[in-house]
This record gives structure tokens, sequence and C-alpha cells, in this order.
């Protein structure tokens, strides 16, 4: 999964990192906004350019400030998804190991 870039509205921080992770700025702990640039993306901006992307979201959701609690929400259910997912798969590890090592403490 690529990188994504997500900007802090209070500290105007920016960060990347995976888009199932944390939607909170690790400096000031605001909700982040996505840019929706990948990291190559955003590598290859101006410092004005990258300025004025930030300046543009920012605008953009303090137009439409219940999309940010939306995006939060989004990000809490998929790394809930991603948790389960994890869970299913250890339990099927368990459910077919299990018995292939009780079997050979009957057998031994």
């Amino acid at each position: 999964m690529k990188s994504t870039i997500h900007a802090c509205p209070n500290c105007h921080a920016a960060w990347s990192g995976d888009p199932l992770g944390t939607a909170r700025c690790p400096e000031c702990d605001a909700v982040l906004v996505p840019l929706h640039l990948d990291k190559e993306a955003w590598d290859r901006l101006s410092v004005e350019e990258k300025e004025s992307k930030k300046n543009e979201t920012f605008n953009q959701v303090a137009n439409r400030p219940h999309e940010v609690h939306l995006m939060s929400q989004e990000f809490y259910l998929r790394a809930i998804s991603e948790d389960i997912h994890t869970i299913k798969i250890l339990l099927i590890c368990v459910v077919l190991v299990l018995p292939f090592l009780i079997f050979l403490g009957i057998i031994s």
C-alpha cells in the first residue's frame, strides 16, 4: 500500500504514512486531513506548491468541517477491520495447528 500524505490544520505539519494508520497529528493531536497525494508526488512538489496544496485543502475543510469527522471515523473503522482480519488469521492458524499437535501428543 502506498504511503499517503496528511496535514495538520492546527500546526500545518505534513505527515506521510499508512492510510489506515493514525488520523491524529503526532505533534498536537489534531485530526489529520488527507492531501490526496502519495509520498512520491509530494516529494516532487516545491516548498511553495506544498504550502499551496495544504492551504487549499485546509480551506476546503473549513467549508465542510463535518467531513473531517467522517474521515476520522473512516480511519478508525479501517483500523478495526484490519485488526479483525489479523485475529481471523490467527484463529485459523490455531484451529489448523492445534488438532495436529493433539494428534502428535496422542501418538507419542
